[in-house]
C-alpha cells in the first residue's frame, strides 16, 4: 500500500507512517470469512492502533503545537475523530464475533482513511513547517467548480490521477452497467444533499489504484472504503460551499442513495481518466 507519494520528507514520521501501512496492509490481505483469523487479526491490529495514537498522533501533535501550526484543532479532530471510529467498529466486532461483515468494513475505512490523511492532511503540516506554500485551487464560485475541485484534489492525492485526465462530459448512462450510488446530506446553514453514482469498474479501478488489488465483486470492504472517499470528497466541497457563501456547513454518514426518488436540482458527469462520476446536488443557502 505504501507509495513514494506519501513520503513528507521527514524520517522519523515517514517510518512511523510506512509502519502503519505495513499493518494496514497485513490486515487487508489477511481478511477472510474464519472467525478466529479476523479476531486474531483484528485484535492485534486495533491494540497497534491505539499504541500508535499514543505515541504517533501524540508526537504529531506536540510538534504542531510547537511550530503554531494554524490548523492544529482541526489536524488534533481528525486524529480523535479516527480514534473513535476504531474504538467504534471494535465494538461491532466483538459484539458479532468479529464476523466477516464488519471486519471488513473495518478493513476498507482503515486504508482510506489513512492514504489521505498520509497523502493530503500530514502533508500540509510539513509544508508549513518548511515555509512552503500549500497548492490552493482558485476559489470555486459555481457547485460544477466546487465538485471538479472536490473530487480532483481527493483522487490526486490518494490515488495519483493526473489532474489532466479530469473532464466534463455531457452526458454518462449509468443504467449501462453496475453501480453503486452514494447519499451525503448536509447540514448547518446549507442544506439538501449531494448524491454520487459510482459505475462498479470504476469502483474496482479505484480500489487497484488506492490498495494495488482488483475486487472480484464490490463487498463489505469495498464499500467502506467508497463511503470513506466519499466522505472526504463530500467534506472539501462542503468547506468550498462554506467559504463562498461565508455560512456553516457540514455532511452527515454516507448512506447508499434510492436513485429513483433523487430528483437534483444540478447533475454533473466528471470523467476521471478511469471511469465516470456522476454528481447529483440540492442545495439551500438559509437566510441570515
Amino acid at each position: 500500500m505504501w507509495k513514494e507519494h506519501f513520503r513528507t520528507g521527514v524520517d522519523i514520521i515517514d517510518d512511523q507512517h510506512k509502519e502503519l501501512f505495513d499493518k494496514t496492509g497485513v490486515l487487508l490481505r489477511g481478511v477472510n470469512d474464519s472467525v478466529e483469523n479476523n479476531r486474531d487479526l483484528c485484535i492485534s491490529t486495533i491494540q497497534f492502533l491505539k499504541d500508535y495514537a499514543i505515541s504517533h498522533f501524540a508526537y504529531e501533535e506536540k510538534l504542531l503545537q510547537s511550530v503554531e501550526y494554524a490548523d492544529f484543532a482541526e489536524h488534533k479532530t481528525q486524529h480523535e475523530k479516527f480514534l473513535q471510529s476504531v474504538m467504534n467498529y471494535e465494538q461491532k466486532m466483538i459484539e458479532t464475533d468479529f464476523g466477516a461483515k464488519y471486519v471488513r468494513e473495518f478493513t476498507g475505512m482503515l486504508a482510506t482513511w489513512l492514504i489521505y490523511h498520509v497523502a493530503d492532511v500530514d502533508v500540509r503540516y510539513v509544508e508549513y513547517m518548511r515555509g512552503v506554500e500549500h497548492s490552493t485551487r482558485a476559489a470555486a464560485r459555481s457547485h460544477k467548480d466546487m465538485v471538479r475541485n472536490g473530487v480532483v484534489t481527493t483522487l490526486n492525492m490518494m490515488a495519483g490521477l493526473e489532474e489532466q485526465s479530469f473532464a466534463f462530459v455531457d452526458i454518462y448512462d449509468a443504467d449501462g452497467g453496475d453501480y453503486v450510488s452514494v447519499e451525503v446530506g448536509l447540514t448547518g446553514d446549507i442544506s439538501g444533499y449531494i448524491a454520487y453514482v459510482y459505475p462498479v469498474p470504476f469502483i474496482k479501478n479505484l480500489i487497484y489504484a488506492l490498495m494495488s488489488y482488483t475486487p472480484d465483486d464490490i463487498g463489505d470492504m469495498e464499500l467502506s472504503a467508497l463511503f470513506e472517499l466519499t466522505n472526504i470528497i463530500s467534506g472539501n466541497i462542503c468547506n468550498q460551499m462554506s467559504k463562498a457563501e461565508s455560512k456553516l456547513c457540514d455532511i452527515k454518514p454516507p448512506s447508499i442513495a434510492d436513485m429513483s426518488i433523487i430528483e437534483p436540482d444540478e447533475k454533473f458527469y466528471l470523467d476521471t481518466g478511469i471511469g465516470v462520476i456522476e454528481t447529483d446536488l440540492v442545495v439551500e443557502y438559509l437566510a441570515a
